[in-house]
């Protein structure tokens, strides 16, 4: 298993880093990309190894701006996260920027479709 991956942020995509040693899952950004099966396979082919051995699990999610097939990637993210909840601690912090409803109320949304806490943090 890959114990840690680091893919680079561009232009329309996030930078993302999973940490198997410290339980840490970071994307952040703006994910915009073309194509974000393509930009979010390798997170799912790494998930699909940690949850086999996981940790106590830290997701952080500080997105400038996503579209909407961005947010179908998280919301699978998060899925696959959900059986851990049962085994490990898993969090989700969801940061946003004081100003910004719009990522605000996006991580509300996620709060009532996803079955791990999901903690909103603002920042200014």
């Amino acid at each position: 298993m890959i114990e840690y991956l680091f893919i680079k942020k561009q232009d329309d995509s996030p930078e993302i880093i999973l940490d198997r040693k410290n339980g840490l899952i970071k994307i952040e950004g703006k994910s915009i990309p073309e194509n974000a099966s393509k930009l979010y396979e390798p997170v799912f082919e790494w998930l699909s190894e940690y949850v086999k051995s996981p940790q106590n699990t830290e997701v952080q999610i500080n997105l400038e701006y996503f579209n909407t097939s961005t947010a179908r990637r998280l919301l699978e993210i998060f899925r696959q996260l959900e059986p851990l909840s049962k085994l490990k601690d898993v969090k989700i912090v969801w940061f946003y920027h004081a100003e910004d409803e719009l990522i605000h109320s996006k991580g509300k949304d996620m709060q009532t479709i996803v079955q791990i806490p999901i903690e909103l943090k603002e920042f200014s």
